[in-house]
């Protein structure tokens, strides 16, 4: 069993190389520990590739609460806080167009476009229909849905590398639309009291 200290140090990676490996190794071999880690662990890289997003980030049970309440405590307790803010703030994929058949429910009928669906374990969606900017052979115009429990009010996004990023707000049945760069982006959908956020999101047709 990895110590909950170990492990929360790997996920902040402050662990030598040597150590680092060891616990890779051994979560290898917990496919339920490593999949929580991954996790974590993405949500935090994500804060530190999206510098532009950071007052979005501070919001209730959104991910930013993780790393401001990294004062010391038991490293057990830090721990299962992590994981829960990850599991309720992260969306994971669960569609790609560009990786499966016949489009699923919503936008039908586009099939040139490019279409992307991320969900989180607390029920919440977020739907992406990506497009070619007209005329701006490096940009996209993605025109998307949020879908959950609780109405969504707006949407950030950083491509990688940018010093800024930008938003969009959502209308009242979930709707957005934006255009930013091709390539690596983050995306944070913030609700009234919580967020959710993609940390990593290839925004291409």
């Amino acid at each position: 069993m990895i110590e909950p200290e170990r492990l929360v140090a790997w996920t902040l990676g402050e662990l030598e190389p040597r150590e680092a490996e060891a616990i890779r190794d051994a979560l290898a071999r917990d496919p339920v520990l490593a999949a929580q880690a991954a996790r974590v662990r993405g949500t935090l890289e994500a804060l530190g590739r999206a510098p532009a997003l950071d007052a979005a980030f501070a919001v209730a049970d959104g991910p930013k609460t993780a790393l401001k309440s990294l004062a010391p405590r038991p490293a057990s307790m830090l721990w299962r806080e992590l994981v829960g803010l990850a599991s309720r703030a992260v969306a994971s994929l669960s569609f790609d167009s560009a990786a499966s058949g016949p489009a699923l429910a919503g936008f039908r009928g586009q099939h040139d476009s490019r279409r992307l669906i991320y969900e989180t374990e607390g029920g919440a969606a977020l739907d992406l229909k990506i497009d070619p900017a007209p005329g701006r052979a490096d940009e996209v115009t993605v025109l998307g849905q949020v879908l959950g429990p609780d109405p969504a009010q707006t949407i950030h996004y950083s491509p990688s590398g940018a010093d800024e990023g930008g938003s969009a707000p959502v209308d009242d049945s979930g709707f957005f639309e934006f255009t930013t760069r091709a390539g690596d982006t983050a995306l944070l959908v913030r609700f009234k009291d919580s967020a959710m956020l993609v940390p990593r999101v290839t925004l291409s047709h």
